[in-house]
C-alpha cells in the first residue's frame, strides 16, 4: 500500500507540475522557412516567424526558448536559446505584453552531409516564475529537416596540363660579310678566301642534302664609312651590295644551288654610312676618346656636320682610319633559311627508340598531342623532367597524369615540385585542387584566386567552392564554360530549374543515377510529378542505394504518402 500511495503522490505531483508550467505559458504559434530546413554549405539556417498569443506569457513569468533538431535515432542538436519574459519578470529578455507579441528567430547550427536527414523540429520551452524554475515542456514537431541537396556535389576538379612551345617549323639565319677599301666596291680575291666563306660553303653543301632546311632569301646591308661626301658614300653603299650580290651567286653557281642564282632571291639593302656601326664598334674600345666620339655619333641633323666634329680629333681620327672606318666598309650578305623539325610520325618513333634525344618542347608536344595512353604520357613527361629538370611544365603534367590516375599523394607531390620551380597561374590551379579534395576550402579559395589566367578550368574549380560557400551565383558564373552535373546542382540551388535540367542532361551524368535523381528532385521541388517519378525510377534502376535514400529525403516529402511514390522506395 506504501507503494502504491507513493506512486500516486508522484504521478500528481508531475500532473501539478506540468499544470504549473501551463499556467505561465501558453501554446506559441511557429511558422518556419524553409519547411523542412535546408543545409547550403556547412551550416543549417533556421529561421522562425513566432507568436505569443494574448496573455500567452505569465507577467511576472520568464520562458527560455530553444528550437531543436531531434533525429530519428533520438540524437539532437539544439539551436540558440532564445529569453522572453513577461511584463513584471526580473531579469533580462524580450518583454512579452499581455496583449501577445510576434517575433523573428533567426539561428544557425553546424551541418555534415546526411546529418539530420531523417529529423524533426520541436521546441524547448522552460518556463520559470522568480527562482522556481519550471518542467521543460517539448513542443510537438514544428518543422521538418534537414535536407541536404547540396551534399550531391560530385568530385570533379579540373587539374590543367601545362601546354608545349613546339613549333615544327623555325626560322634561321647565316651569312659572310665582305670588306672593302676605301672608295671601292669590288671584291677582291682574298676576301673569297676568308674563313666565314669557307664556313659558309661547307653549310651550303650539307644544307642541300638536308631535306628539313628550306632556303628563304638572302638579304644584303651594305655600308660605307662616315667619312667624304654622303652622296658619294649612299652611291658607293649601293655599288657594294650589288657586288656582294655577284659573289654570293657565284657562291651559289658553283654549289649547284640554282634557285640561289635568281635575282628574286635576293634583297638589296644599302644603308649609306654606317653611323651605328661606328658607335657600336667604339663603344667596344677602350679608346680614351670613346665617350667623344660615341657623343659625336649620337647627333641628330647633318651628316656632314657630325663628320667635321671627327675631324677635329686629330688624333682620335687616324685611330677612327686604321682600325675602325674598315670594319665599316662592308656588305653583310644572311640567308634566312627554315628548319622543319620532327613529323608526327618521326615524334613518335624517336618517342620508342630515343626519348632522351628529343628536346622539352618536342617530348611536352608528343604527350599532349599524339599520345592518348595515360601510362605512355606519363613515360614522356618523366623522361622530360629528365631532360629539362628545371622546368616546371615536366613536373606538373607528370602530376596531372597521376591526378587523372586517382594518385592524389604523388600528384600533390609533383605540384608541389613544380612550384619549387615556378609560379605559373596552373600550379596554383592544380594546388587548389589537392587542398579543396583535402578539406582546405579556404585554402584552396585562395589558390584558384591566384590561378584564375590558368584558364577556365581554375574558373571552374572555384564555382566548387563557392557551391560549398552557398554562394550559388556566382558559382553559376564561374562554371558556365563546362556542362556538367555539378553546373546543373549549382543552378537548382540558385533556383534556376530549367537551367539545372538542361546543364544536367548536357553533363556526362545525364543518364547516370546521379543524373536522374538531381532530375527528380526538381521535379518534385516543382511539382512535376510525372518529371519525379520517371526520374526516380531510373535512378533506382541504375543504383539501388537510391531507393533508401529518396524514402528519408526531404525533397521528397509531400510525396511521402503518395502511393507511387511509396511503391518506389519501399
Amino acid at each position: 500500500m506504501k507503494r502504491r500511495n507513493l506512486k500516486l503522490v508522484a504521478i500528481a505531483t508531475l500532473v501539478g507540475s506540468f499544470a504549473a508550467s501551463c499556467t505561465l505559458l501558453k501554446d506559441l504559434e511557429y511558422t518556419v522557412t524553409p519547411n523542412p530546413i535546408e543545409q547550403h554549405g556547412d551550416t543549417c539556417t533556421l529561421r522562425i516567424n513566432g507568436k505569443f498569443v494574448e496573455k500567452g506569457l505569465n507577467a511576472k513569468a520568464l520562458v527560455e526558448v530553444t528550437p531543436v533538431l531531434i533525429n530519428s535515432d533520438g540524437t539532437e542538436r539544439s539551436f540558440k536559446t532564445e529569453f522572453f519574459k513577461g511584463e513584471k519578470a526580473a531579469g533580462n529578455g524580450i518583454v512579452v505584453p499581455k496583449a501577445g507579441k510576434s517575433f523573428t528567430y533567426n539561428s544557425e547550427i553546424g551541418c555534415e552531409c546526411g546529418e539530420f536527414a531523417a529529423s524533426e523540429l520541436k521546441v524547448k520551452l522552460l518556463p520559470k516564475k522568480g527562482t522556481k524554475v519550471m518542467d521543460e515542456i517539448l513542443t510537438d514537431k514544428i518543422a521538418d529537416g534537414v535536407i541536404h541537396t547540396p551534399c550531391m556535389l560530385m568530385t570533379d576538379d579540373k587539374v590543367v596540363a601545362a601546354e608545349d612551345n613546339f613549333v615544327r617549323v623555325t626560322q634561321h639565319t647565316t651569312g659572310v660579310t665582305i670588306n672593302y677599301l676605301k672608295g671601292k666596291f669590288n671584291v677582291r680575291s682574298n676576301e673569297l678566301k676568308d674563313q666565314d666563306i669557307a664556313d659558309f660553303n661547307a653549310w651550303l653543301t650539307a644544307a642541300m642534302t638536308n631535306p628539313k632546311i628550306v632556303m628563304k632569301q638572302v638579304g644584303i646591308m651594305a655600308y660605307a664609312s662616315p667619312e667624304g661626301e654622303i652622296e658619294k658614300n649612299d652611291n658607293l653603299a649601293s655599288d657594294r651590295a650589288n657586288s656582294g650580290k655577284g659573289a654570293m651567286v657565284n657562291i651559289m653557281k658553283k654549289a649547284g644551288f640554282e634557285a640561289g642564282t635568281q635575282d628574286g632571291f635576293y634583297n638589296l639593302m644599302p644603308k649609306g654610312e654606317d653611323w651605328a656601326g661606328l658607335k657600336e664598334l667604339i663603344a667596344a674600345s677602350d679608346h680614351p676618346d670613346k665617350n667623344i666620339i660615341i657623343s659625336v655619333a649620337e647627333m641628330n641633323g647633318d651628316d656632314a656636320k657630325r663628320e667635321a666634329e671627327i675631324k677635329t680629333l686629330a688624333h682620335t681620327y687616324k685611330f677612327l682610319e686604321d682600325d675602325i672606318f674598315p670594319q665599316l666598309r662592308r656588305s653583310q650578305m644572311t640567308l634566312s633559311y627554315d628548319l622543319n623539325g620532327l613529323t608526327d610520325e618521326e615524334l613518335l618513333q624517336w618517342a620508342q627508340a630515343k626519348p632522351d634525344s628529343l628536346t622539352i618542347e618536342e617530348l611536352l608536344f608528343t604527350a599532349n598531342t599524339l599520345v592518348d595512353d595515360l601510362n605512355e604520357k606519363l613515360r614522356l613527361f618523366q623522361v622530360a623532367e629528365k631532360v629539362a629538370p628545371k622546368d616546371w611544365r615536366a613536373a606538373n603534367n607528370v602530376g596531372y597524369i597521376m591526378m587523372l590516375q586517382n594518385k592524389m599523394d604523388d600528384a600533390s607531390a609533383q605540384f608541389e615540385k613544380a612550384a619549387g620551380l615556378g609560379s605559373d597561374p596552373i600550379i596554383k590551379n592544380n594546388l587548389g585542387v589537392i587542398a579543396r579534395m583535402n578539406g582546405n576550402i579556404a585554402k584552396a579559395e585562395e589558390l584558384f584566386n591566384e590561378g584564375l589566367s590558368a584558364g577556365p578550368e581554375a574558373k571552374y574549380n572555384l564555382g566548387l567552392v563557392q557551391i560549398k560557400k552557398a554562394e550559388y551565383a556566382s558559382a553559376v558564373d564561374n562554371m558556365g564554360a563546362f556542362e556538367t552535373f555539378n553546373l546543373g546542382l549549382a543552378k537548382y540551388l540558385n533556383g534556376d530549374t530549367d537551367g539545372a535540367v538542361a546543364a544536367v542532361d548536357a553533363s556526362s551524368e545525364a543518364t547516370t543515377a546521379m543524373g536522374h535523381y538531381l532530375k527528380a528532385v526538381i521535379g518534385a521541388r516543382t511539382g512535376n510529378k510525372e518529371m519525379m517519378t520517371t526520374n526516380l525510377k531510373e535512378a533506382i534502376s541504375k543504383d539501388a542505394q537510391c531507393k533508401p535514400k529518396a524514402a528519408a529525403d526531404r525533397e521528397f516529402m509531400k510525396y511521402f504518402e503518395d502511393a507511387d511514390f511509396k511503391a518506389m522506395v519501399q
